[in-house]
């Protein structure tokens, strides 16, 4: 367990470092499937069974979206209020 959560520890900090605008939820999602694979750990979202067995590594939801969303072009923007 602490193995386990000294590595998501470590993709939350990848993900932090890379999180800025034009940065598609794709490329976040191959960083940490990188990440992983360095480490030799099996990701718990990929591959999960479904009408279309779960794409990602990662499940990351932009604002309003809802979770386990599928990771792709959605490019990440400065918010402008």
């Amino acid at each position: 367990m602490r193995e386990a959560g000294g590595l998501v520890s470590q993709a939350h900090g990848l993900i932090g470092r890379m999180i800025e605008p034009g940065v598609t939820t794709g490329q976040i999602d191959e960083a940490v499937e990188r990440l992983f694979d360095e480490h030799g750990a099996t990701p718990l979202f990929k591959g999960v069974p479904g009408k279309v067995p779960f794409p990602s590594v990662c499940c990351i939801s932009i604002n309003e979206q809802v979770v386990h969303v599928f990771q792709g072009r959605a490019a990440l923007r400065r918010e402008t209020s």
